[in-house]
Parts: structure tokens; C-alpha cells; sequence
């Protein structure tokens, strides 16, 4: 499929002309971006639609982002342009459900026993640290690439259950690093944000996404999203346990200071033999 620099015409016209709708995502209250899914030319894509110029503004810092980081695990943007009333971009479809997604009313609640979620948790607890660091190899890519994670949470996180896989995608906010908070907090989950997000002067840089990665892993393998770590409840080895309660130190100093270091720990749980 061949898309446009740019378009003269309304946009839910054009998509009409080029394929068809075939799915709506909901409008983002976060973003304020809606989302739908277009079928054309044999394929389907995700088009992202922006009409106020921060929503603007933040799909065209995802479009600099995707242009630095390429990773398998992470789902490509495929073009972007403006339209007569916004910007639009486009991306690839990537297989399975989101984990949560708050937005779209088709999803089953989080806490729903055949909620994406609530299955994924229900993998074995080797399967579901294994795509924890799908997750962490694909931000090694972004801190190679000078980025820092920004609002990643479970509903960035795409499950096939066919292939036993994840995916990361809505990564729109993520930002180079490292950088000087400049509002009240940072957008994105209070269950999975460092402390120094949410203090306005502090440094954002590549600790902070090791916290996010270490606090996600925490809670998929078990822990509750809103509490403390707690072993009871942790389904992962001990030395996992010992990894992510190392990531999400409070005090930054007290982290891994690199998303290698945490990849290489993490890696490193998995018995070769």
C-alpha cells in the first residue's frame, strides 16, 4: 500500500476510497487521538487521527521515534501526513489483543477472568517472564537510540496467544533522553512511574525506564499494581524477584543504571541447559 505525503480531502473520505473501516479503537482521552483499523489492498493497518495541535504534535514525536528505533518486538509506523482537519498515521496491525486497553469498549475489563490480562497472567510463570524480556530487549534497541520509555504500561503490550508472543505499540510519547521534567508529573500510569516522574526539575533518563520495565515485570509475574513488591505473591524465581526489586529502587543510584545491565540480569535466569 502506497500512502500519501499529504491529502486535500477529509480523511474518513480518503480511508473510504482507499479500503474500508474495519474496526474502531475508541477515542483516546489521553492522546486524544481516535483510532481506527483499515483494511486496503489485501492488508490491515492502524491509523492513528489527531486534530488539536499537542494531539499533532505528539504523533509526530512518534513519528521521529520510529524513525530512530526499529526492534521486531515493537510495531512499525508505516507512513504519516497531514490532512485537511489534522495528522494521520499509519501502522502496521499487529497480531493479538492488548493486554488493557480502557478505551475501547469491546475489551472485557482488566479484573474480567477471560479479560486479555487475566489469561496472560495465567501462562506459566517461565512463559510470562520470558515475554518480559521480549519487552526488555526491545528497549535495549531504545536506549541505544537515546530514547526514554514514557507512559508504557499493559495497554502498550500486545498478546498473541497463538504464538505465545508480545508486541509493544502506542509508544507515542516515548522521548530522547536524558531531559529535565518541566511539568508537575510525567503523562502516564502512577502504578508503573519512577518517583522522580512525578517531581517537576528532576532527570528522566535511562534509569527511569529500567524502573518501568523492572515495576512491569513485577506486576505481571504476580505482584499487585498498586503495593509494594511481595514475594508471597510473586510467581517468578528468587532472582528475578531480586532483579525487578532492584530496578524499581526508589533512588535511582540504587538501580541498575542501564537497560543492558537489566537485560543481561534478567537473561541470565533462564538456566542454558
Amino acid at each position: 500500500m502506497q500512502w500519501p505525503d499529504r491529502i486535500d480531502e477529509p480523511i474518513d473520505v480518503y480511508l473510504n476510497k482507499v479500503g474500508r473501516v474495519v474496526r474502531t479503537f475508541g477515542e483516546r482521552t489521553d492522546s486524544r487521538a481516535r483510532i481506527v483499523g483499515v483494511q486496503a489492498e489485501g492488508e490491515r493497518f492502524v491509523v492513528k487521527l489527531a486534530a488539536d495541535p499537542e494531539a499533532v504534535a505528539w504523533l509526530q514525536s512518534a513519528v521521529r521515534f520510529h524513525a530512530a528505533v526499529q526492534h521486531p518486538v515493537i510495531g512499525r509506523v508505516l507512513a504519516s501526513f497531514p490532512h485537511p482537519t489534522g495528522f494521520a498515521l499509519v501502522e502496521q496491525w499487529v497480531p493479538g489483543e492488548p493486554l488493557f486497553d480502557p478505551f475501547d469498549p469491546t475489551r472485557l475489563p482488566r479484573h474480567h477472568p477471560d479479560s486479555a490480562d487475566q489469561r496472560f497472567r495465567r501462562l506459566p510463570a517461565r512463559e510470562i517472564a520470558r515475554a518480559v524480556g521480549s519487552l526488555i530487549d526491545a528497549h535495549l534497541a531504545v536506549a541505544q537510540a537515546s530514547f526514554v520509555a514514557v507512559d508504557l504500561y499493559e495497554g502498550c503490550i500486545m498478546w498473541d496467544a497463538e504464538s505465545c508472543t508480545v508486541s509493544l505499540i502506542d509508544l507515542d510519547h516515548y522521548q530522547p533522553g536524558p531531559y529535565v521534567l518541566d511539568g508537575e508529573r510525567q503523562i502516564g500510569s502512577l502504578s508503573l512511574m519512577a518517583p522522580e516522574e512525578l517531581v517537576q526539575g528532576s532527570v528522566i533518563d535511562e534509569r527511569t525506564t529500567v524502573y518501568t520495565l523492572g515495576r512491569l515485570a513485577i506486576v505481571l509475574l504476580g505482584c499487585a499494581r498498586r503495593e509494594q513488591p511481595d514475594r508471597k505473591h510473586f510467581r517468578g524465581t528468587e532472582s528475578q524477584f531480586a532483579i525487578g526489586t532492584r530496578a524499581t529502587q526508589p533512588n535511582p543510584a540504587d538501580r541498575w543504571q542501564t537497560v543492558e545491565e537489566l537485560a543481561t540480569g534478567w537473561a541470565a535466569t533462564f538456566p542454558t541447559a
